[in-house]
């Protein structure tokens, strides 16, 4: 026995809710565009705003013709075919901007290929007689271009980024999860189940709600990537040198503060070195301050390749510079010192001119029970340094 269900037309979404729903996916895809704009104008290095915004446009454009067609005014099926295709690459783009977010190569091929993909897909006849068929083109390619932006936004998850990245991630998970839980809707609607809950107007209606939220929670997550990346690179210009990249004395003074108090509160040491250049200024006097510059550099260079990833290294002067180690023995010191005093020595600054040899005097010191601050290890190192200048240059000496 057959059983036919008629419609609940009660139930079903009217022309006017569609329409409202398309008029404020418009508006906020203008928003997105205009504000990712807008932050290009005051942020030009970031390149992905550009993609962004382009995704903005596309989105208008998708909802712009979406529109129209929800007013019945007759449009060619060309334009239909463009509003889905216009979809589809607003949501590529977004891939796009985060692939140059992280600065990976970007080809914009892909899209290409992909939208033409889908226009030529809007042309079948059976896809043209069939919005749920369009749908079940459109969904795979959906699903998968947020998923390929879960991936990469959490490849590169920093942990001063992780959480920025994560809310970008999770609102792509929530538009996947929304597409997937519409499948059996579509799926019956294949199927040619007429009932109210599976008329294409819902579905329809259902698929513009969630875009215009995903939309405007995509837009604030990457907005918010870009304030994160921009609020870092001032932090750390105020605490890094910009000619080497090492620490400045600002920096130094804050992360020596924490590991002596929790040395002091836990136990465990750590050692001051302090390096100079020796006879800077006969360097600067007869090649030039852009050769000096370039010393101070060869010199943090070679001190990068000696101290371990976890040493702090600082510029605390014109050619002065800090070293804080993690050890417990002042041997330790001696060997990382004597390492770098080697290594500088070893390799002469290349100058058009010819090599110029340099060479540094060290002094280090090890936290002493003594000591009553951090300050206090770093005087005793100062005190070695001296010494090793005193004493002839080109040495490590040790605090007494």
């Amino acid at each position: 026995m057959r059983i036919a269900i008629r419609p609940w037309r009660a139930g079903r979404v009217s022309r006017m809710d569609l329409q409202t729903l398309t008029v404020v996916t418009f508006f906020v895809s203008v928003i997105m565009a205009g504000t990712m704009f807008a932050l290009h104008e005051a942020v030009k290095r970031e390149r992905c705003l550009v993609d962004w915004a382009q995704a903005g446009a596309l989105h208008v454009l998708a909802s712009g013709l979406g529109l129209a067609l929800t007013l019945d005014i007759g449009l060619p099926w060309a334009l239909r075919a463009l509003a889905n295709v216009a979809y589809i690459a607003g949501n590529a783009m977004i891939l796009v901007g985060v692939r140059r977010y992280d600065g990976r190569r970007v080809r914009l091929a892909w899209p290409a290929v992909l939208a033409a993909t889908i226009y030529a897909l809007n042309w079948l006849p059976a896809v043209q007689h069939s919005f749920a068929l369009r749908l079940a083109i459109q969904y795979p390619v959906i699903v998968g271009l947020s998923l390929a932006v879960i991936v990469e936004i959490m490849r590169s998850a920093t942990p001063e980024m992780r959480l920025a990245r994560l809310a970008l991630a999770t609102i792509h998970g929530l538009y996947v999860a929304q597409a997937v839980a519409r499948v059996p809707l579509l799926v019956a609607a294949l199927s040619g189940h007429e009932f109210a809950l599976l008329d294409g107007r819902v579905l329809n209606a259902l698929g513009s709600l969630a875009t215009v939220l995903f939309l405007l929670l995509n837009n604030m997550a990457c907005a918010l990537l870009v304030a994160r990346r921009q609020e870092l690179s001032l932090r750390r210009a105020a605490l890094d040198d910009p000619l080497t990249g090492w620490h400045n004395r600002r920096a130094l003074s804050e992360h020596a503060d924490r590991l002596f108090a929790r040395a002091r509160r836990q136990g465990g040491a750590f050692g001051v070195v302090l390096l100079d250049i020796d006879h800077f200024k006969r360097v600067n006097d007869r090649y030039g301050h852009p050769t000096g510059d370039a010393a101070i550099c060869h010199v943090t260079r070679l001190g990068r390749a000696v101290f371990r990833a976890q040493d702090f290294l600082a510029r605390i002067g014109g050619e002065e510079f800090c070293a804080i180690v993690e050890c417990e023995r002042a041997a330790d010191l001696r060997l990382a010192s004597e390492r770098l005093r080697e290594a500088v020595e070893r390799a002469p600054l290349a100058h058009p001119d010819g090599p110029i040899p340099l060479t540094i005097s060290l002094g280090y010191a090890l936290l002493a029970s003594s000591d009553g601050s951090w300050e206090h290890t770093l005087g005793r190192a100062d005190a070695a340094l001296y010494e090793a200048k005193h004493a002839g240059r080109n040495r490590v000496a040790a605090a007494a």
